[in-house]
């Protein structure tokens, strides 16, 4: 298969919420320059997300620790952790 091809099917991983996946396509060519600013793009919303996600779960250790019979916080709570489970259906980090 072509390196298009190759980039192609990366690219549906990737589209899947693989943010892990990287386009393996070396070259001196534009396709090669393409790949390498599509890496870098992937790099920056990767660590992007899992910034996200750790955040979320730094919020719930907090939340732990606080005070049980508090309304709003159990509701902030439910919400970070639909976050959480959101962003592990959607991403693989």
């Amino acid at each position: 298969a072509g390196p298009l091809y190759r980039m192609e099917e990366d690219l549906k991983v990737i589209a899947k919420g693989d943010l892990s996946k990287r386009i393996y396509l070396r070259g001196k060519d534009q396709m090669g320059d393409l790949a390498t600013s599509l890496n870098t793009m992937l790099d920056s919303v990767h660590g992007n997300v899992k910034g996200v996600a750790q955040q979320v779960e730094q919020a719930l250790l907090e939340m732990e620790t606080m005070d049980k019979d508090s309304c709003p916080l159990d509701e902030t709570k439910k919400r970070l952790e639909q976050i959480r489970r959101d962003l592990s259906e959607r991403f693989i980090l």
